[in-house]
């Protein structure tokens, strides 16, 4: 469990010239929804992601990014390096199962609301086509 103030080494960090270890916490998000969020990336935390998605609380908003998802309603971004494997596996599975049922955030245009999927997956699925 990730507890307000836990101390991390944000995994966007070390993919740039910053590598120092242990200089990041998890933070109350901007947005005001009860998430944590890294405090270099503002990433919220997948382990709260992942509950709320599981539960309904949360849906999956489109991006064009391979490396993150929107959190709606709150619009939190969640980038997938914080992601360990199995956090991944479990997206997977999540996805599977909920993807007709509210897994998704629908869009709406012209007041009406259109159900969307992944426009580019994320870095670690693929598409079945079976």
């Amino acid at each position: 469990m990730t507890l307000l103030g836990d101390k991390l080494t944000c995994p966007r960090r070390i993919e740039g010239p910053h590598r120092e270890v242990n200089l990041d916490t998890w933070k109350v998000s901007h947005t005001g929804a009860p998430l944590l969020v890294c405090s270099y990336c503002g990433s919220a935390n997948p382990e709260q992601v992942l509950d709320g998605l599981e539960d309904g609380r949360y849906s999956v908003g489109t991006t064009t990014k391979s490396y993150k998802i929107y959190v709606m309603p709150s619009h939190d971004k969640c980038y997938f390096q914080h992601f360990t494997p199995e956090q991944q596996f479990r997206f997977v599975q999540l996805h599977n199962q909920r993807r007709e049922q509210g897994f998704f955030h629908p869009i709406e245009i012209g007041g009406v609301s259109h159900p969307v999927g992944f426009s580019v997956m994320p870095f670690f699925m693929r598409r079945s086509f079976s």
